[in-house]
């Protein structure tokens, strides 16, 4: 019996030692991701996201304090020079699976494995994973040389080479002159080169190089314009380029309208040589509006303009930010802004554009009660740029909704309109204007009362606002009920029950505050 216990302990233990996938502290480079696979065959190098062995199973090393002599452990741990070595933050080499095994790395450099170096139990995220770029043998450059990562071989972030390695450019003052040099010594033309800032293509890798850079034109290389080796700046600030090409798919200038429920609405987007790309929200308005429809043959004045990525966030550079237009311009390209692609934005601050189609028919101002089989309450429906939206609850209150039942012609001296919160009559669906309405009661239109701009509101359409308006006196459709009406409901009798009470052809509730045997008696 011992000797059968003994067996069952022995190969129980060399099964849980074959089920081991590594040996604690082993690491290793995970390559998959395309990003990786290009960086290593551009640069001749090893890229890809660390993985580090913690009890069997293979995790990953957060991106905290992580530095290039973190680096250089990793590469040396793997079999190549830290000569060289940088590493990459943000999940640039995809994110990865399991535990987060290390975090706020520190090495001296002399250490032999990562996991020697000083660390701290996690509290990231895989988005923060870490990865390295590893010197496979003496690669050489040429001061000045430069290669773009980037989805074509004509843009992309810059990594140009300086004292035998290849680092990236800050965009401080970097413009569409010294893009004009890149390009040139690329073999593409110096007319037409678009500057891209805030890593646009994503960040590079290695030293940051060079910073404040500043060409007159005529430079053949980046590394004769005139710059600093000083910087604060970060790989967030990565300079990237776009070079005028001959496989263009659109005109300068062109707009389109993408994201929207509709053609005339959407995400704006502009083409510059050859390349769609954003529009910042700085500054643009309802008058920068009116030329994008202008432009696209919609009907004009009445576009609105909305910020914040409402119709989702674009991709590639994000080409005009700030500007401003007097609403006259046949183009963009016409009205005042800063030079095309330097910004300071991200496209969380897309800008979107709604025009006036075809298919917008109501009037501005209009009002209607939606999501009821009766006429006199619903979800209040306001008309703006001739399309339908909600209105959110937020400060809903009876004189708003007493403004809506005045418009709609239910005037009732006697009784009052009621406001309802929450989505009583259904969410809606589309656009919600606005919340925060406030009216004081003697509007004509509930767009008279004061409230913010179109498209500010923060508001789902569980909070649409509804109003019950007063029926006396207006021919209501199946009128379920009268005024002051009880019924029992819910009850396992007839003679027991929640409380529900009519009014204005609506069953509603009693709430239950100094609710006592006396009223109940009443009932």
């Amino acid at each position: 019996m011992k000797t059968l216990l003994l067996t069952t302990v022995i190969l129980s233990l060399f099964a849980s030692v074959q089920s081991l996938e590594c040996t604690d502290g082993d690491i290793r480079l995970n390559s998959s991701s395309p990003t990786a696979q290009k960086i290593s065959s551009t640069f001749g190098v090893k890229a890809g996201r660390i993985e580090v062995c913690a009890a069997g199973a293979w995790g990953t090393v957060c991106d905290d304090s992580f530095t290039d002599v973190n680096a250089g452990v990793a590469c040396r741990q793997l079999g190549y020079s830290a000569r060289g070595a940088s590493f990459v933050g943000l999940a640039y080499f995809g994110a990865g699976q399991g535990q987060i095994v290390l975090d706020d790395v520190s090495c001296t450099g002399n250490e032999t494995r990562l996991a020697d170096c000083f660390n701290r139990v996690s509290n990231c995220q895989h988005s923060e994973d870490v990865g390295v770029v590893c010197q496979v043998n003496n690669i050489t450059c040429t001061d000045g040389d430069i290669k773009l990562i980037g989805p074509a071989e004509y843009e992309g972030t810059i990594q140009v080479c300086l004292n035998n390695r290849f680092g990236t450019i800050c965009d401080d003052k970097f413009n569409s002159v010294a893009a004009g040099v890149v390009c040139n010594s690329l073999g593409y033309s110096r007319q037409g080169a678009i500057a891209l800032v805030r890593a646009t293509f994503g960040q590079g890798f290695g030293p940051i190089h060079m910073n404040q850079v500043l060409c007159n034109g005529t430079e053949q290389n980046i590394s004769q314009c005139q710059y600093t080796q000083t910087s604060t700046c970060s790989h967030t600030r990565d300079a990237g380029v776009i070079c005028k090409h001959e496989n263009s798919s659109c005109e300068d200038g062109a707009v389109r309208l993408v994201g929207g429920s509709m053609l005339s609405e959407g995400r704006l987007e502009v083409c510059f040589d050859g390349e769609w790309g954003t529009v910042c929200d700085d500054e643009f308005d309802n008058k920068a509006a009116d030329v994008v429809c202008r432009q696209l043959n919609y009907t004009t004045p009445g576009s609105l303009s909305v910020g914040r990525a409402f119709f989702g966030q674009g991709t590639g550079p994000i080409f005009i930010d700030p500007i401003r237009c007097f609403g006259n311009e046949t183009s963009l390209l016409n009205c005042r802004r800063g030079e095309t692609g330097l910004n300071d934005c991200s496209h969380f601050e897309d800008v979107g554009v709604l025009c006036i189609g075809p298919n917008n028919t109501c009037n501005d101002g209009e009002v209607r009660l939606m999501g009821s089989p009766y006429a006199n309450q619903g979800r209040v429906e306001l008309c703006i740029n001739r399309r339908w939206g909600t209105v959110c609850d937020t400060y809903w209150n009876s004189v708003a909704a007493q403004v809506v039942c005045n418009q709609l012609g239910y005037i009732n001296a006697n009784e009052t309109a009621i406001a309802v919160l929450n989505s009583f009559y259904g969410a809606g669906s589309g656009l919600i204007w606005f919340g925060d309405v406030r009216c004081r009661g003697v509007e004509a239109n509930l767009l008279q009362c004061t409230h913010p701009p179109p498209l500010s509101s923060f508001c789902t359409h569980f909070r649409d606002a509804g109003v019950v308006c007063p029926a006396t006196n207006v021919t209501v459709q199946n009128c379920p009920c009268r005024n002051g009406d009880i019924r029992l409901m819910a009850g396992t009798s007839s003679n027991e029950g929640r409380v529900e009470v009519c009014y204005n052809c609506v069953w509603g509730t009693v709430c239950d505050n100094g609710w006592d045997d006396k009223d109940a008696q009443v009932v």
